[in-house]
C-alpha cells in the first residue's frame, strides 16, 4: 500500500504535497513512473525502495532532501536528474540501481551519505560539480562499469575535495576529467 494512488503504473502525487513520507511506495511492484510535483522538498527514507519496475522519475527543482535508501534497488531505473538545490543525498539513496547509466551530482549537494551509488553496476559516467567538497565512503563502490568521472572544476579544485576511504572501490576509471586536464585517481587500499 502506497501513500498515494497508482494508476496504470504511474504514481499520482497531488499538487500541494511537500513531503514524500518514509516508505511511501516501498516495494510497489506496479510502479513504473513518477513525476514528483514542484513544491515537494523531501523524499523520505526508503520512499521508493524495491520498486523494481520503476524506470522513470522526474524530481522537482524544489527538492532539497533525498532520504537514506530512497531509490535503493530500483533496478529498472535508467536515469535520474538530481536538481541543483538538493543539499542532502542520504546513505544508499541509489544503491543497486543496476540499470542507471549516468548521473550528475549538483554543487548544492553538501551533505552526502556513504554508499549512495553502491552496486550501480551499469553506471558508466558521473559528473561532479565543482562546488562538491567531499565524496563519502564507498560512494561509487562496485560501480564496475564506471569509466568516466568528470569534474566541472579545475585539477587544483579536485585536489581540495575530501575523498573518503573506498570512495572508488572496484571502479575501473583511472582518471578524473577536469576543466583544465585530467587527474590520475589513486585507488583505495585493498
Amino acid at each position: 500500500m502506497s501513500q498515494f494512488p497508482i494508476q496504470n503504473g504511474i504514481a499520482i502525487i497531488p499538487q500541494g504535497t511537500t513531503i514524500i513520507n518514509d516508505r511511501a511506495f516501498f516495494g510497489c511492484q506496479e510502479l513504473t513512473s513518477v513525476v514528483i510535483p514542484e513544491g515537494v522538498t523531501a523524499i523520505g527514507d526508503s520512499a521508493f525502495r524495491d520498486c523494481y519496475a520503476l524506470t522513470h522519475v522526474i524530481l522537482p527543482s524544489t527538492l532539497t532532501h533525498i532520504g537514506n535508501g530512497a531509490f535503493a534497488k530500483c533496478s529498472s531505473l535508467t536515469s535520474v536528474n538530481i536538481p541543483n538545490g538538493v543539499v542532502r543525498i542520504g546513505t544508499g539513496a541509489f544503491t543497486a540501481c543496476s540499470a542507471l547509466t549516468s548521473v550528475a551530482i549538483p554543487g548544492s549537494a553538501q551533505d552526502m551519505g556513504h554508499h549512495i551509488f553502491y552496486l550501480c553496476t551499469y553506471l558508466k559516467s558521473v559528473e561532479i560539480h565543482e562546488e562538491v567538497k567531499k565524496l563519502e565512503c564507498a560512494i561509487f563502490r562496485d560501480c564496475q562499469s564506471l569509466e568516466t568521472i568528470s569534474f566541472t572544476g579545475t585539477r587544483e579544485e579536485w585536489g581540495q575535495i575530501e575523498l573518503c576511504v573506498y570512495w572508488n572501490w572496484n571502479v575501473p576509471a583511472k582518471q578524473v576529467c577536469c576543466s583544465n586536464g585530467n587527474v590520475d585517481i589513486e585507488k583505495s587500499p585493498k
